[in-house]
């Protein structure tokens, strides 16, 4: 696959993005497509989106600078797009400083693209099929920006004292999944939300 490097072909077309998504989720190292396949085919590009926003903002927090194509340049507009290359999923430890203030400025980045699919045009492939799913799903930003808060939490700390910090972490990094797939799937629900926290 191309890296998300890929994604200086800009302006992304809808139809375009959609196929970066898709991509992005069949050629990753986690076996997603397998679940995939039992979805309708009008659902799939949906949770490709989710897929491919989830894998991108864990990509940013957790892989190595050696392993991101991480230059964000501008577009024909003047807006920024990124471009990230999937890497191994493993670390050197430990992090210097500077690493860490570049996952955060990429993490901010993305933020500000993911605020453009509420009241802009993003212009990350990732963001432009996002978009759509975000309207059509009426889903909230919180839990995007909970996820990207937890990548922010991965460069200040690895261990956590107690088992209630453990949860609040989870409730960034792991809960958002499953309540992003809830409202792909029309549930919007406290109860079910709330099974979904214990599951995930």
């Amino acid at each position: 696959m191309d890296s998300i490097g890929g994604a200086r072909e800009v302006p992304w077309t809808l139809e375009a993005a959609d196929r970066f998504c898709e991509r992005l989720a069949q050629t990753h190292y986690e076996n997603f497509t397998v679940g995939s396949w039992l979805l309708p085919k009008s659902q799939r590009r949906q949770v490709y989106a989710i897929y491919a926003y989830c894998r991108t903002v864990d990509d940013l927090g957790d892989e190595e600078a050696a392993t991101l194509d991480g230059d964000i340049w501008a577009g024909p507009s003047g807006a920024p797009t990124l471009g990230i290359m999937p890497g191994s999923g493993q670390q050197r430890q430990p992090l210097g400083l500077e690493e860490k203030n570049r996952r955060l400025a990429l993490l901010d980045w993305w933020e500000g693209e993911l605020r453009c699919c509420y009241t802009g045009a993003p212009t990350h492939p990732v963001m432009v099929a996002l978009q759509r799913t975000i309207s059509d799903c009426d889903i909230p930003a919180q839990p995007f920006l909970k996820l990207i808060e937890a990548n922010r939490m991965d460069q200040r700390a690895n261990r956590y004292a107690t088992y209630s910090e453990l949860l609040h972490y989870c409730d960034h990094s792991a809960n958002p999944v499953g309540h992003l797939f809830l409202y792909l799937f029309g549930y919007r629900d406290e109860e079910r939300q709330r099974l979904a926290d214990a599951t995930c």
